[in-house]
């Protein structure tokens, strides 16, 4: 009997551990501007790796986003709810990109990011949204148009030099 008692023991041990070696976790993520829940659109999150090198750095989301398209990796797509949040369940300890193909009306797609889930791990994220009016820094329409007012402006305060002079000069001033 005392054997018995034993191997109960040890088999709900066992069964409890392969239970806790198996356990998901999962990623919520939150699309607010200025405080107000932000629906529409939909993240796509890609399983990279198990281990990735640098996961906050530009470069690290560069090269993960680069492996994506070159691996044809498959993504789990979720749309982004009324409420502004999307939530991926049953994640396994990996790193995972997460992309914005189709960003909420009126706002760009958020910048990619890597997240580390951990064994059983809960994560939450916070992108920052840019809405669609928002001229981007080097952009190439936003720097061209700066280029162009500037060119008038200097144009223009030239030419009233010039004619103030022209205007001494038509009425003997010195």
């Amino acid at each position: 009997m005392h054997k018995g008692a034993v191997c109960l023991l040890l088999m709900v041990l066992c069964m409890s551990t392969a239970r806790a070696v198996g356990a998901v976790g999962s990623l919520t993520v939150y699309m607010t501007w200025q405080g107000h829940a932000m629906a529409g659109g939909s993240l796509t999150l890609y399983e990279i790796a198990e281990q990735w090198e640098d996961v906050g750095s530009p470069e690290a989301v560069k090269a993960a986003v680069e492996y994506v398209k070159a691996q044809a990796v498959q993504g789990v797509t979720q749309p982004v709810g009324q409420q502004g949040v999307v939530l991926f369940e049953g994640l396994e300890q990996e790193v995972y990109l997460v992309v914005q193909h189709e960003p909420s009306p009126g706002f760009r797609p958020i910048n990619s990011f890597l997240v580390c889930i951990g064994e059983g791990e809960s994560k939450q994220a916070n992108p920052k949204l840019t809405p669609d009016n928002t001229p981007e820094t080097g952009d190439p329409g936003a720097t061209t148009l700066w280029l162009i007012l500037m060119a008038v402006s200097l144009v223009g305060a030239g030419v009233a030099i010039l004619c103030k002079i022209r205007m001494k000069k038509d009425s003997g001033e010195p």
